[in-house]
């Protein structure tokens, strides 16, 4: 008989009887490691692993969306791996005192921040995706708001970027002479044009900046300004300099003399080049094209010595109507101009969109949630528990047994009766040290 239970090992019942009989231990064990081990790894592992991550959809005023890199209208380059870099990470910092706390520049060193671009499956969209860790925001809110903000910087770059727009004009009041003005006018004119030239080829003519008004509206007003068979305001202007031989001071006169000196060194020069070409000496190219290009050159040179002879023999001061007239004609320009700029800044504005995909900017990734953790952290406590419910039992029982087995024969223990004494002890739910009736052999 005692052969067969040795062989048999101990039973499954057994064993839970065991356990069974320190039930109390077990709860509390496993109590305890579930509490421990769910707020262990919801707020412990999960911190170190937990990512903030967000995707956008960035669409820029002129990018065709095949390149990495792009160029904002002042000439500057973006590459969209610029917005984890360390200098965009302290530009977004500093925009908000909510943002005190961020370590940027270990988020940046650390690798704690990245960015990836990709189409969409319809090939029609870039997709950009910002993965960062969680650890460097005290909440998620704070997070919402860094990477919105940090989504928004070429936006933001675009309503503040400084074109020079006015650089034609910018020094018109310093200009000594009425043709220098007009010449600077005519060449702002011409350059507000073909910017938005480039606008309306972007976004149509019909593009509304405001009050109804249009791209092709704004053109308009400056080419009936300009052009000599529209309004003509700037060849009436150019024309009765001319005409009038008008100074906007005496001093200039001086200024002409001096000019008038080179422009007949250059006459003469350009007057022998096309004497020698006309007669097939010269070494310069001597076909049609070039004999015309420069016989237009000898004129104009011709035509400018005219002209400085008459500001030096002639010139007088403008009248009070002319300097009016020249006044508003800059302010109208300028006018324009700051059209121009609102014009710029409300097609940027609007072209320019940043789309996340999910309405809450962000998706938390990487973590077990506190359901998922409280599963595990009971079950790991349960069988731990078990185990060490079973081997308490086990010492206990050992502890009886050996303690009947003395009682029965002073100093003899006898292990198969140990052994049904422990099992029947496993069974009672009589109290730990309650003394045995002793057997007498």
């Amino acid at each position: 008989m005692e052969e067969e239970r040795e062989e048999s090992g101990i039973s499954i019942s057994e064993i839970f009887r065991v356990i069974f009989s320190q039930k109390w231990l077990v709860l509390i064990i496993t109590a305890v490691i579930a509490v421990a081990g769910t707020l262990g790894i919801y707020f412990g592992m999960n911190n170190s692993k937990r990512e903030f991550v967000a995707s956008f959809v960035l669409n820029l005023p002129g990018d065709d969306k095949n390149q990495a890199v792009y160029t904002y209208p002042d000439g500057k380059q973006f590459y969209y791996s610029d917005l984890v870099s360390v200098d965009i990470l302290k530009e977004v910092k500093s925009s908000d005192s909510a943002f005190d706390d961020i370590d940027v520049e270990a988020m940046a060193d650390d690798g704690g921040i990245s960015i990836s671009r990709k189409e969409n499956e319809q090939k029609t969209e870039i997709i950009y995706t910002v993965n960062v860790k969680a650890s460097y925001f005290k909440n998620k809110e704070v997070a919402r708001r860094f990477i919105t903000k940090l989504a928004n910087v070429p936006g933001a770059h675009l309503a503040e970027m400084n074109i020079g727009y006015d650089d034609n004009i910018s020094n018109v009041e310093e200009l000594t002479s009425y043709e220098n003005v007009i010449a600077a006018l005519e060449k702002q004119c011409t350059y507000l044009v073909s910017q938005y030239n480039q606008l309306t080829n972007q976004y149509k003519s019909d593009f509304v900046i405001r009050d109804g008004k249009t791209l092709n509206y704004y053109v308009t007003a400056i080419d009936t300004f300009v052009n000599p068979n529209k309004n003509r305001v700037l060849e009436k202007l150019k024309t009765q300099v001319k005409e009038e031989n008008l100074l906007k001071s005496l001093e200039l006169k001086k200024d002409y003399e001096n000019e008038l000196l080179q422009v007949e060194r250059d006459l003469k020069r350009e007057q022998f080049i096309l004497d020698e070409m006309k007669v097939g000496s010269s070494d310069v190219s001597q076909n049609i094209t070039a004999i015309r290009d420069q016989a237009a050159k000898v004129a104009d040179l011709n035509q400018r010595k005219e002209d400085l002879t008459k500001y030096i023999t002639d010139g007088k001061l403008a009248d009070d109507d002319f300097k009016s007239a020249i006044n508003e004609a800059y302010e109208t320009v300028k006018g324009f101009t700051a059209d121009f700029k609102y014009a710029a800044e409300t097609v940027y504005s609007v072209a320019l969109t940043v789309s996340f995909t999910t309405s809450n900017v962000i998706t938390t990734v990487g973590e077990t949630g506190l359901i998922i953790s409280c599963v595990i952290s009971l079950v790991a406590g349960l069988v731990i528990a078990m185990i060490a419910g079973y081997i308490v039992g086990r010492v206990r029982l050992n502890k009886k047994a050996a303690k009947a087995a003395l009682a029965a024969d002073g100093n003899v223990y006898y292990p198969a009766e140990a052994e049904v004494i422990s099992q029947a002890a496993a069974t009672s739910d009589d109290a730990e040290d309650k003394p045995e009736t002793k057997k007498k052999k």
